[in-house]
């Protein structure tokens, strides 16, 4: 028979001599892991996972912790904190109270002198912010010529404005040397006089994207005669040459899109409002033209020459109507020229093609415009409209 030993304590009893060792022996510790499952709930409270290749622990940081850096899944971080036990799940997790990236506090140190010595010199001056012609035509572009960017970048350009001629001048966007080559095509592409410049590139850690934190490249930025739109990284990455730019966009991408405003659109907008212009320029003009005639009557009618003041009148009757219908007839033809020209511009675009169902190969970045520049075993793209697939020749 099954007997009760004096010793038998309760879980909660249990529970309570673990929280006391665990809260007693880990309540100042440092921690090294890799984020993830990071969740930043509404109450303000972060949750996450803090783990390395054997092990993991669940971790909390309160409303009241705050960090100067967004979290990421994936980032590798110091922290500092306790052990606290949560008897109901008789579970344990890290309460963070301060945390800073691993090995990159002395870049956000450095980051922050840069950007403190350079808000003293005015490069982040709004007076200092150049624009650009609302329909640019000589647009110029660094970035890497491997990565997803430089793809982004000149099939938005492509599309929204196909008649620019684009200026392309790769460099290595992360590594040893990397500012170097970014400040250098900066100069490079500045003597070309180009109406607007997009430096950039896609995403990555605060290492990754360095070199845009740099003095060499904010000098380059400051000094460029051009205009400059900076789209480095993500939206939420805030480099030093994302505030000297002239503007700074949330991706490549957007940067591509904020340069290349739609033509077509533009061309409708400018004859809508050349149009109400035009109109109340007539108008006001007869108008007036009939307040002094009106006026000129009444001075004629007094001395007794009205039938003459009849016939002028009717004259002048039928030069306002032939005026009004050669103002109206002028204003169809200026209408029906700027078609013609917006029918041209839609069917020199280049995406026509592909939304009519044709598709446009690419082999090595280059199009193909001949099936002998392909042989057995090529890989190629494939793109119809908005789609994209690869293949491979067999044939």
């Amino acid at each position: 028979m099954f007997e009760i030993d004096s010793n038998t304590i309760s879980v909660s009893q249990l529970t309570q001599k673990i929280k006391t060792v665990l809260e007693g022996d880990f309540s100042r510790i440092e921690v090294t892991g890799e984020i993830s499952n990071f969740t930043a709930a509404s109450s303000g409270h972060k949750y996450f996972t803090l783990k390395d290749s054997n092990a993991q622990i669940s971790g909390v940081m309160w409303r009241s912790t705050s960090v100067s850096f967004p979290i990421e899944n994936g980032m590798k971080v110091n922290v500092k904190g306790s052990i606290s036990v949560y008897p109901p799940r008789g579970s344990y997790q890290l309460v963070v109270t301060s945390m800073r990236p691993q090995g990159v506090g002395d870049l956000y140190l450095a980051y922050e002198k840069l950007k403190q010595d350079l808000l003293e010199l005015g490069y982040f001056s709004a007076e200092n912010k150049k624009k650009w012609p609302l329909i640019p035509q000589r647009i110029g572009v660094s970035t890497s010529p491997t990565g997803a960017a430089i793809q982004d970048i000149l099939s938005t350009l492509e599309r929204r404005a196909p008649f620019a001629e684009i200026y392309l001048y790769p460099v290595m966007v992360q590594g040893n040397g990397s500012e170097k080559e970014i400040a250098n095509a900066i100069n490079e592409l500045d003597k070309l006089e180009l109406d607007v410049m997009i430096i950039g590139r896609g995403g990555g850690s605060i290492e990754d994207l360095w070199s845009y934190n740099t003095r060499e490249v904010a000098d380059a930025i400051h000094n460029a005669k051009t205009p400059i739109v900076a789209g480095v990284g993500h939206e939420t990455d805030t480099t030093i040459a994302d505030l000297v730019a002239d503007h700074r966009a949330p991706t490549p991408t957007g940067a591509a899109e904020i340069v290349s405003i739609n033509t077509i659109d533009i061309i409708r907008q400018t004859l809508d409002e050349n149009q109400i212009t035009m109109t109340s320029l007539i108008n006001n003009s007869i108008y007036n033209f009939k307040k002094d005639l009106n006026s000129y009557f009444d001075r004629l009618k007094s001395s007794g020459i009205k039938n003459s003041v009849d016939l002028i009148k009717l004259n002048i009757d039928n030069s306002e109507k032939q005026l009004r219908r050669q103002m109206l007839l002028n204003l169809q033809n200026k209408k029906t020229q700027l078609q013609n020209f917006e029918n041209v511009l839609t069917k020199m675009n280049p995406a026509l093609p592909l939304e009519k169902g044709y598709a446009m190969i690419i082999k090595n970045d280059e199009r193909v415009k001949s099936s002998d520049k392909l042989s057995k075993g090529d890989t190629i793209k494939i793109i119809r409209n908005n789609n994209k697939n690869t293949a491979i020749i067999e044939n």
